[in-house]
């Protein structure tokens, strides 16, 4: 749970540690469901968390664009981008 955030909360209120704790395991649920079932992402969390940071960025980048890009450039350039900040090599 350490890699989802959960030391970052600094929750006091019952409630609000319960529900960060709940959103920590669903995503640490959610991380080995999607390591699982694809293998762009590699064999790590961090590896998960650079692809989806990449697709983020590189989306955000293509809208202020004013060209309508090629969808198999955008996802060169998100596979590209992903790269810079994977702990594992690619593996497709």
């Amino acid at each position: 749970m350490q890699i989802w955030g959960l030391e970052d909360f600094m929750n006091i209120n019952k409630l609000d540690v319960y529900n960060a704790a709940n959103l920590a395991m669903f995503m640490v649920n959610l991380s080995s469901v999607l390591l699982r079932q694809n293998t762009l992402f590699g064999i790590s969390i961090n590896d998960l968390k650079a692809w989806f940071r990449a697709r983020k960025y590189v989306l955000d980048i293509f809208k202020l664009s004013e060209q309508n890009a090629d969808p198999i450039l955008i996802e060169r350039t998100i596979y590209n981008a992903s790269s810079r900040g994977r702990v594992n090599p690619c593996q497709v």
